[in-house]
């Protein structure tokens, strides 16, 4: 058999079991056939016989008491190999039949002649008949036998259609609870979302009007102070949550990969997640295997990331007791980090469920806790992204157990990169002194704060509105001798805007660092605004110490670089 034959025929058996016919139960509208058959021919057996891999299988039958004969001695297999009727008048005088079995022992076939019934272009069988004696057909018998084989073939084309016709109306049906189940998931996350933003906003515009309110006289300014900026934060990482869940989704996170001490951020992270656990009785536990490398390769943004997230669902969810954090290395080039804790529990029904998107144990978590029910989605799909993954051991009442397993092998010359990172962690207040800091942005708020932040380091700050304001001032002090070291620029801004500002610069053939600063945050804002000629890329709202540290690095890299900023076009 030829490769081209070897595919035919697969295609054949396929379109076989589609019909889902074969091993079936007695039918009249098939029993009929063979019976009208066999009195049209004048023949003792007439069949219906179905070729599969091994065997031929008799759909209905006269004259046969066996339901079945190996393909190998069926008559009908050198039937299938044409649309035409195949007759044998005397099998003894055939060289294919003479020592076949049935013709040599019982039932002694002399007669067959057998049409095949074309399913789609596919030949499954055939209706066939049988006789003990050589003999022939008349025209009008085979006329009448191939009219019959039309009708098997209908019965078998009409079942393979109900099949098929099924088959859709369960992809339907599946798809229409997984959408009611994803619309159920949304409308609940919206109406979680909603009281989760709403909360905190009431905090600050309430603490706000206090603040602002002269007549608050007896008013804990410095409480209302912490509340805002609480929730402001609270505010900020479930936009952040939402935001990383579409970075991921769409292959725009990216795997930063860099040197990592395991114990350093597990105790970091405890010590972050400290303040929460204590308010809620809740103790937390750093414990760190001997064999854990001090050093290993791995992103440890997205690592760090990933152990918050679990070690902040474990206080959330103990009201007193223990959270246990382990780290621990299973095997080489891997790091294991687990978080245990003594608190409510989940399902095992839930177990996998709990990691897709906007799913929490039920609804009642959600209101009771908080929260949006993404944080498990992107930590798994982080930890698979690092070449791990994320499993969970709990029952309800009993606590549970999440553990993160990545890749992460022994970091080479970890000690350099750690004297480096404790040389980068000096006073921010002084990092910026003597810069001098061009600042593009149209946002009066935004303008007064990120003055003081970048004057609280001690950098020399100018303010422009504009892009075309934040050229004219590049070329006035370039050309005066007093170039800016750095140029911080909002993207989005009235007259130019930052893409066209950072273009021009780079046609100009300068090379000053440029810090996007912007509130576009989606997938491909850090492409765009890198292909416009920015260095860096750092979304809004920033805090003091991301924004210093960020523009030390870049005014230094430049200066390593050997970089002149003081080319106005």
């Amino acid at each position: 058999m030829t490769y081209v034959d070897r595919v035919s025929e697969q295609t054949r058996l396929e379109a076989l079991l589609e019909c889902a016919i074969l091993d079936t139960e007695p039918e009249p509208e098939f029993d009929d056939v063979v019976r009208l058959a066999a009195n049209i021919c004048e023949a003792p057996i007439a069949l219906v016989s179905l070729i599969d891999e091994t065997r031929q299988w008799f759909k209905a039958r006269v004259g046969l008491t066996h339901s079945q004969t190996p393909r190998s001695i069926a008559f009908c297999k050198h039937a299938i190999l044409s649309d035409e009727p195949l007759i044998v008048p005397d099998a003894r005088l055939d060289e294919r039949f003479f020592r076949n079995p049935m013709v040599t022992g019982s039932p002694g076939v002399r007669f067959y002649a057998g049409v095949p019934l074309v399913v789609g272009g596919l030949r499954m069988g055939t209706l066939c008949v049988k006789d003990t004696r050589p003999r022939e057909l008349t025209d009008a018998q085979v006329f009448a036998l191939k009219t019959l084989a039309r009708q098997v073939a209908g019965q078998l084309e009409i079942r393979r259609s109900i099949r098929r016709l099924e088959a859709v109306q369960q992809e339907l049906l599946d798809a229409t609870v997984a959408a009611a189940a994803a619309s159920r998931a949304k409308s609940e996350f919206l109406t979680n979302m909603s009281h989760e933003i709403r909360t905190p906003l009431t905090a600050i515009i309430g603490y706000a009007d206090l603040l602002a309110d002269p007549e608050n006289g007896s008013f804990d300014a410095s409480e209302g102070v912490s509340t805002i900026r609480r929730s402001a934060h609270h505010l900020l990482s479930l936009i952040n949550a939402i935001l990383d869940l579409s970075r991921i989704e769409a292959g725009g996170a990216a795997i930063e990969l860099g040197v990592c001490n395991p114990r350093a951020l597990a105790m970091e992270v405890g010590a972050e997640c400290r303040p929460l656990a204590a308010a809620k009785g809740v103790e937390i536990e750093v414990e760190v295997d001997a064999d854990v490398p001090s050093s290993v390769r791995t992103d440890p943004h997205r690592l760090r990331q990933i152990v918050l997230n679990l070690m902040g669902n474990a206080v959330k969810f103990t009201a007193g007791g223990r959270v246990t954090v382990r780290v621990s290395a299973p095997g080489p080039s891997r790091l294991a980090i687990s978080v245990q804790d003594t608190g409510i529990g989940i399902p095992r029904s839930m177990h996998e469920a709990i990691f897709n998107p906007f799913v929490q144990a039920d609804g009642s978590t959600t209101r009771r806790y908080g929260g949006t029910g993404l944080g498990l989605t992107i930590s798994r799909r982080l930890a698979r992204m690092l070449g791990g993954d994320i499993v969970v051991e709990s029952e309800p009442g009993r606590g549970s157990r999440f553990e993160v397993c990545i890749e992460a092998p022994v970091a080479a010359g970890s000690a350099a990169a750690a004297r480096a990172g404790r040389a980068g962690s000096a006073d921010l207040r002084t990092a910026l002194a003597g810069r001098r800091i061009l600042v593009a942005e149209d946002g009066p708020d935004n303008q007064r704060l990120i003055r003081h932040f970048l004057t609280r380091a001690g950098a020399d700050v100018h303010l422009v509105e504009n892009g075309q304001e934040a050229i004219d001032q590049f070329a006035a002090h370039a050309a005066s001798g007093t170039p800016f070291d750095l140029l911080l620029l909002d993207m989005q801004m009235p007259v130019m805007d930052g893409y066209e500002a950072a273009r021009a610069l780079r046609g100009m053939g300068n090379e000053i660092p440029i810090l996007a600063l912007t509130a576009h945050a989606l997938v491909g804002a850090e492409t765009d605004c890198l292909s416009a000629g920015c260095t860096a890329y750092l979304s809004k709202p920033v805090d003091f110490g991301t924004l210093v540290q960020r523009c030390r690095d870049l005014v230094e890299s430049a200066e390593r670089r050997g970089v002149s900023t003081a080319k106005a076009g």
